[in-house]
């Protein structure tokens, strides 16, 4: 039901949309309304801001300046083994 939802676009990721319908869902199947929020939420942590959150350290590690280690000098008149 929630991937339905997320599906709906009104909001960037289904934010709001998809924490409404998951949290309706465990109230129907008789979850209290405060453990199906908090269960929406970690569902949502895991599920959103976690990837978010590795996908922003890839591209700070990523984009980090690199040391360029000099070329060895060629002696052109040393042949390579």
């Amino acid at each position: 039901m929630g991937i339905t939802a997320q599906s709906l676009n009104v909001t960037p990721g289904g934010l709001g949309i998809a924490e409404g319908s998951l949290s309706l869902a465990l109230v129907a199947t008789g979850l209290g309304a405060t453990q199906a929020l908090a269960a929406v939420l970690l569902y949502r942590l895991a599920s959103f801001w976690l990837v978010a959150l590795a996908g922003w350290l890839v591209l700070l590690w990523l984009r980090r300046p690199r040391r360029t280690h000099p070329a060895p000098e060629q002696d052109p008149q040393r042949t390579p083994p």
